[in-house]
């Protein structure tokens, strides 16, 4: 494509994006300043999973344009996939809160919600 005809693509690409990082912004601002969130272990999940989408689209954003360092353009492609696969296995972390919470709700555990999270969060986060 050439370069003259792409410029509607990458002003989408640049809003479109910007829009997810303010949004995402937001929701940690209100993820961290409530009480009744922080002190909601589900909310933990998804606010670890909105840092890391943050992070993947921050780094996407700063470096798709950075090609003329080999070296730079390698280190942020390094970086937006770790993120990418951190999101993978945070949503993993999220499907088995939502299970547990919703499927398991009226059952007796005999494991700890707590420490089969921090398993999967360890694992999550790489």
């Amino acid at each position: 494509m050439p370069n003259e005809t792409a410029w509607p693509i990458v002003i989408g690409m640049y809003v479109g994006h910007g829009l997810a990082i303010v949004s995402l912004i937001i929701l940690i601002a209100v993820h961290l300043s409530s009480k009744v969130f922080r002190a909601n272990e589900k909310s933990h999940v998804r606010c670890i999973l909105a840092i890391n989408f943050l992070l993947a689209t921050a780094v996407f954003v700063g470096g798709v344009e950075r090609r003329e360092i080999m070296w730079v353009c390698q280190a942020l492609a390094v970086l937006h996939h770790y993120f990418v696969l951190c999101l993978f296995g945070w949503l993993v972390v999220e499907g088995y809160v939502v299970y547990r919470h919703v499927c398991l709700s009226w059952e007796a555990h005999t494991v700890s919600f707590k420490s089969s999270l921090r398993v999967l969060g360890a694992a999550a986060q790489g």
